[in-house]
């Protein structure tokens, strides 16, 4: 399995192949890894528009050239200020395909940390969109350990 780390700096869906190609800040041997999964392309375009570091594993898939990416994890930039009582930022976001789960780290306004899951793709894009902005969650509601599933996430300007 390869890994790479970088900020991602260019995204390419072509719909005859219908993957989307994804080029990393770090030089990558060979061709670049692929994904046909709409989380993971949504996953990595909002790396893409927060400049957000990120890393991709990627696998062969029945020998295939190029490798398929298999799960991605984003660090969002911090933002500059702590988050207000009752709301949190998103410090790292993760996509792993083999269980479907999208796992969000969060910190709130306290410092203390908690991890979320969603495999809908519902809480991921409350997630993302936050990611993107610049902005912190709110109402963040998750099912205590060891469930820890995401029950409800807000984002509002």
């Amino acid at each position: 399995m390869a890994q790479f780390h970088g900020v991602v700096f260019d995204l390419d869906f072509n719909s005859a192949t219908g993957w989307t190609q994804v080029l990393l800040s770090t030089a990558t041997p060979g061709p670049a890894p692929v994904t046909r999964d709409p989380r993971m392309s949504s996953l990595l375009g909002a790396a893409y528009a927060a400049g957000a570091m990120c890393m991709v594993e990627s696998q062969p898939v029945n020998n295939q050239v190029p490798e398929e990416i298999v799960r991605a994890s984003v660090w969002p930039p911090p933002l500059p200020v702590s988050p207000p009582p009752g709301q949190a930022f998103a410090r790292r976001a993760s996509l792993d395909l083999s269980n479907g789960r999208f796992v969000a780290e969060f910190v709130d306004s306290n410092g203390n940390g908690v991890l979320g899951w969603d495999d809908t793709g519902h809480a991921q894009q409350i997630v993302e969109t936050a990611i993107v902005a610049g902005e912190f969650v709110e109402y963040l509601t998750i099912d205590a350990p060891p469930t820890g599933r995401i029950q409800r996430v807000k984002v509002n300007h």
